[in-house]
């Protein structure tokens, strides 16, 4: 894929989140097998930390394009596991906002995850958003179909606007706290 040099990418990868999930994906495992005989223990591997673990090391590790701003749109990139994602291209003239923010339930000021969501222009053809058997229906009832979930990533706000702002300037961007 030729790359414009205004261009911005965020790729899945070893980041403060994902080191820090894989850590204590591990967490009760240790606990387990510290106190616990060995048969114990793996089964605690497999069905707690170990699962948590190999799914991070996968998503990480694959270094795969989570979201893209270039010259045709945004593309949010799917997560590279069976989860029934897949990879959304949004063309400009389709989106009217792009926002940055933390979901959060209710009157609650717990965040349930950082997201990058696209707010549709009027007339634009529909999207049929990501069917990830992962996602909670309560949280993608809250979500524009055009949403990624920034677990394994992480964006950089300046590089982001500046994308926004030279291939579409029309497009507000919205980063909220």
């Amino acid at each position: 894929m030729e790359s414009h040099p205004s261009a911005y990418e965020a790729r899945y990868g070893w980041y403060r989140r994902s080191v820090l999930g894989a850590f204590f994906s591990l967490f009760p495992t240790a606990v387990v097998a510290l106190q616990a005989p060995v048969w114990c223990a793996v089964l605690a591997a497999v069905f707690t930390g170990g699962i948590g673990f190999v799914t991070t090391v996968v998503v990480a590790g694959s270094r795969r394009v989570a979201v893209r701003v270039d010259d045709r749109g945004v593309v949010l990139g799917r997560v590279p596991l069976p989860t029934g994602s897949r990879t959304q291209t949004v063309a400009w003239e389709d989106i009217e906002l792009i926002r940055v923010h933390h979901l959060r339930m209710g009157n609650s000021t717990k965040s349930r995850g950082q997201y990058l969501s696209l707010q549709q222009r009027s007339g634009a053809p529909s999207l049929h958003g990501h069917p990830d058997f992962l996602r909670p229906a309560k949280v993608a009832a809250l979500l524009p179909p055009a949403s990624k979930r920034l677990s394994w990533c992480e964006l950089d706000p300046a590089r982001l606007r500046a994308a926004v702002t030279a291939f579409a300037p029309e497009v507000r961007l919205v980063v909220e706290d």
